[in-house]
């Protein structure tokens, strides 16, 4: 469950990062949240 939050956080901040940009670095800041969590978890 908290590696499940720490990916939702990891997620928001990346999505927040690019929010101002077009959906396409919006993508990719998922993309990379989601990798940094999942490097972060193991």
């Amino acid at each position: 469950m908290g590696g499940g939050l720490a990916a939702l956080a990891a997620i928001r901040r990346a999505g927040h990062d690019v929010l101002p940009g077009p959906p396409a670095p919006t993508k990719a800041g998922l993309l990379r949240g989601m990798r940094a969590a999942l490097r972060r978890k193991g």
